[in-house]
Order: structure tokens, then sequence, then C-alpha cells
């Protein structure tokens, strides 16, 4: 299936948007809290948030257990931001040489980048403006967390203004690495772009796709030397009705990847079933 980039707005109804489904930073309020009762409502519990939103949804955790509090002190996360551009001509017009390649190490602020006309088969554009073309960058964000200043909407709306004007910035100075035949003198050649309307720099980008993933739900989790210790097995809770799942829990893996949330979440079913941590699970011994 393909998901739309942003929620179907007659199927919902929220009290000041759209935006405060999607976001941490939103202002809805809960309509009501509920007390669940083990063996009345549940019988055990995966947690399977990411590690940005375990100090949120699960404070009494960590006030209860020294491991919760040190798992969330020494496994660090990083907020990333990226953008991705359509764009008419296909990739050898363009002068890049490689489809379906992808490159990292590059110029920061968006040091990798990644070919995806792939994915074009499953997008619809009007004829004369249907891209051959898909390049996606992405990189790490220094947005501190917990924030600083405490206002939700700001720190948001800084750190987006700050992730369009540096993406507009590397447009112009570095994709002519990758694509030679779309700069000149001046820069990036923006009406290449699809549906860019005329726009140049920031507000082109708005006809793009550009992503600040800033939300303590969407920060990348690190793998610093001599957190690895400090991470929490998926069986190893603390609690006997609770396990755990995603790429921060010491799996095998131990990296911000797919692979270790995959790999951790067979083995949360493992010991929801009472089964061994690796039964049927290829590639556990992978450090």
């Amino acid at each position: 299936p393909v998901f739309p980039a942003a929620p179907i707005a007659e199927q919902l109804r929220t009290s000041d948007g759209l935006d405060s489904l999607e976001t941490h930073f939103g202002t809805d309020v809960d309509v009501e809290t509920r007390l669940l009762r083990r063996g009345v409502d549940f019988d055990h519990v995966v947690l399977a948030v990411s590690l940005g939103m375990v100090p949120i949804v699960a404070g009494e955790l960590l006030e209860d257990r020294a491991e919760w509090r040190e798992m969330t002190t020494h496994v660090r996360t990083v907020a990333t931001q990226a953008f991705q551009l359509w764009l008419r001509p296909d990739e050898l017009t363009l002068g890049w040489a490689a489809p379906g390649a992808t490159v990292t190490g590059y110029h920061r602020p968006f040091e990798t980048f990644a070919s995806m006309p792939h994915t074009l088969w499953a997008e619809d554009w009007p004829a004369d403006q249907r891209p051959r073309t898909v390049a996606y960058f992405c990189g790490s964000l220094a947005a501190p967390w917990p924030m600083e200043d405490g206002d939700n909407q700001r720190y948001a709306g800084r750190f987006r203004q700050h992730v369009l004007e540096g993406a507009a910035d590397f447009i112009d100075r570095h994709l002519g690495t990758y694509f030679p035949n779309a700069v000149d003198g001046h820069g990036f050649a923006w009406h290449l772009l699809s549906g860019v309307n005329g726009h140049r720099g920031a507000d082109a980008l708005a006809t793009q796709y550009v992503s600040v993933n800033i939300d303590p739900s969407d920060r990348y989790v690190q793998s610093v030397p001599g957190s690895d210790k400090y991470r929490l097995r998926p069986d190893e809770s603390g609690y006997d009705n609770l396990v755990l799942a995603g790429d921060w829990t010491d799996c095998g893996i131990n990296a911000g990847c797919i692979e270790a949330a995959v790999v951790s979440g067979l083995q949360a079913a493992n010991a929801l079933l009472g089964r061994g941590r690796y039964q049927r699970i290829r590639g556990y011994y992978m450090p």
C-alpha cells in the first residue's frame, strides 16, 4: 500500500488542526484517563515505543528501577533531517550515472544521498510535470532534547525554518556533485523540479518533501562507545509481564536500523510465548 504524506483531513476531527496528531508538540489534550488492570484488561504488555518516548510514557518505570534510568541516560538519540526532490530529467541527463545507488559520508548537513526512482511507479503526476528522478538526502540535526525553553511551537518552528534554509543552501552549493548538469554559475536550476511553480530556494522546497525529525518518537537511536552495556534485553524489563521491542534494546545487532527492530520484536514474541530467546531467529548471533 501507498500511504499519504499527511493525514486525510475528512477522516479526522481535531481541536487545533491535523498537525497535533502527527507530533508530540501538538496541543490536543487527552479525552480521559483510564486505569487498566492486569488480569481484567490485559495479561502482558509489549513496550514497543521508540527510545525517545520511554521517559514520556513510562516515567514511573524510570523512577522505580535504576537500570531504566541508566539506559535512557547512556543510550543516546539524535534528531535527523531529510529532504526529497523530484526532478523532471532522468539521472543520466542530470549527470548521475549510478541509478539506484546510495552514497554517504559527503558534505554535512545532508551527508547521505539515495537514488530513488524505483518509487515513481506509485505516484501520479500531470504529464508536463512527471519526474524521472527522485533524489533523497538526509543527515543528523543538532536539536537538543529535552527542549531548552519548553515552548513547543517555538521549538518546532525554529528547527523547521533552520532545515528549510539549510536544505536550500545545500542544494545550491553541493547538489552539483551528484547532478552536475543541474547547476550553473548561479547555483541549482530550480525550474528542473517537478511542481515547483516558478519558486526558488526555500519556497521551492515547500513543493517537494522536507522532514524535520525532532519529535522524541522520531529521534535516531545511536550506538555511542560504552553504551551497549546499558541496553535492556527484550526479556529483561525487570517486570514479569512486560517485554521490550525496538532497535534500542540489547537484541544482538544493537544499531539504529530496521533489522535490529525486527530481531528485537522476534525476541519479545519468544519471551511472551515462553520460548528460548533465539528460537527460530536466524542471525541472532550478529554482535
